[in-house]
């Protein structure tokens, strides 16, 4: 959990041993641990170390170690420069203002969590969905038919009825699918079956 005072941000964690809360200033060169035995405790102690640091080093006469000073250098190719220059002036903004748009724009995204292949799937139409279940399904329809070729030269009967009946129970098996409508719907679109003998 993150917590700010006075522009400085602390981590808090728990550690269930030692029953306590304890965290760490995480955006400086010092070390600045805090802890507490409850969250409030623990907001209080980071706050008074904040505090002591700057007191610190007002008495010794440095400047304390400042947050982010709000500069990143950034090293690129030359081809990305010229894309970032372009994007920049196509949407009127300086190249700095649109850096700094695009990468907090990202932060936010990777911060909230957003970047799993859950959201992706969301994005997907009903159509695209629809699609890719079709997809799915003759892919499983071809595994079952690979399957049955290998096997049905050892079945003891030559008709295509059987064939047809071993071929619905092999499906679900096959595809993890023992849905009944499943089964009655291969019978009905009836796989073409080779008769070699």
């Amino acid at each position: 959990m993150l917590i700010s005072y006075k522009g400085y941000t602390g981590n808090m964690d728990v550690d269930i041993e030692e029953n306590i809360i304890y965290g760490e200033v995480i955006d400086i060169k010092d070390i600045i641990t805090f802890e507490g035995k409850t969250p409030q405790e623990a907001k209080k102690d980071f706050e008074r170390r904040v505090d002591r640091y700057l007191e610190f080093c007002r008495d010794i006469g440095q400047e304390p170690d400042k947050p982010f000073s709000g500069k990143i250098h950034l090293r690129t190719t030359g081809e990305n420069h010229r894309k970032i220059s372009l994007a920049a002036a196509k949407t009127g903004k300086s190249i700095n203002s649109w850096i700094d748009e695009a990468l907090s724009r990202a932060a936010e995204e990777t911060l909230r969590g957003n970047d799993n292949q859950e959201s992706k799937l969301t994005k997907f139409t009903e159509k695209d969905k629809a699609i890719i279940k079709e997809q799915l399904f003759n892919e499983q329809r071809s595994r079952v038919n690979d399957f049955y070729e290998g096997i049905k030269s050892f079945l003891k009967y030559d008709d295509e009825d059987t064939h047809l009946e071993v071929m619905c129970k092999l499906e679900p098996l096959i595809t993890g699918n023992s849905n009944p409508e499943n089964v009655e719907t291969s019978r009905e679109s009836k796989p073409k079956v080779a008769n070699t003998h």
